[in-house]
């Protein structure tokens, strides 16, 4: 080839390097979350038990993940929901549109630990009695994790203030469609119909727990 030409094919980079860039992608996203949660309420990791000192997976889990929240935003879900609970949802004449049962949503990962109550569910063959299991702990398989239980029981043989209980009518209502202009013009319209502001978030159109509450 003479010195000057230029060679008409460049073969593609190795399949490595794409897979590597990838996994520092990963990496640093999960860096930031964890970073995000770490010292929040949400953070229930423990700093006298080796085992227990992973952040995120009190909510969410690398392998064998929960796969029975079909129709639900459950990224890599460390915990069982029992999705037969009924809900009393806040209701009003005056609504423009009524809310909805979570346990269809996104809302019902929330409720999950906030709504007071133990779930029990099946995952995998396995039973968990009990909302403080995780599906896989520190170490996989593991269903029980020492937990910072300070960060939930702040008040120990009371009415803890994280429970929301069953009852939610006197709650903001959830799962509730965002009005449309020509519903109502007392609603600013979102940018982006399903998926709301950058800062307040719509799912599928509809307010939600972490419309307002942001665990990262």
């Amino acid at each position: 080839m003479p010195i000057n030409s230029v060679p008409t094919h460049i073969p593609p980079a190795p399949r490595r390097t794409t897979t590597c860039l990838i996994l520092a992608m990963g990496l640093l996203a999960t860096g930031l979350f964890a970073g995000s949660v770490r010292g929040s309420k949400h953070d229930l990791s423990t700093n006298y038990d080796p085992v227990s000192q992973q952040v995120c997976m009190y909510c969410h889990t690398a392998h064998n993940a929960n796969t029975t929240l079909t129709g639900i935003n459950a990224p890599l879900w460390n915990r069982v929901i029992d999705r037969t609970k009924t809900f009393t949802v806040y209701s009003s004449p005056t609504l423009v549109n009524q809310a909805g049962n979570p346990n269809g949503s996104i809302s019902v990962l929330c409720l999950g630990c906030h709504d007071g109550t133990l779930s029990s569910a099946v995952a995998y063959g396995i039973s968990f009695d009990d909302k403080h299991e995780v599906i896989n702990g520190a170490h996989l398989g593991q269903k029980e994790e020492w937990a910072n239980c300070d960060r939930c029981h702040q008040n120990i043989g009371g009415q803890e203030r994280w429970w929301v209980g069953q009852d939610l009518s006197t709650m903001h209502p959830i799962r509730i469609a965002y009005p449309t202009a020509d519903q109502s013009a007392m609603f600013n319209p979102p940018p982006d119909r399903n998926k709301g502001w950058s800062d307040v978030k719509l799912f599928g159109g509809k307010v939600e727990c972490p419309t307002c509450h942001a665990v990262h």
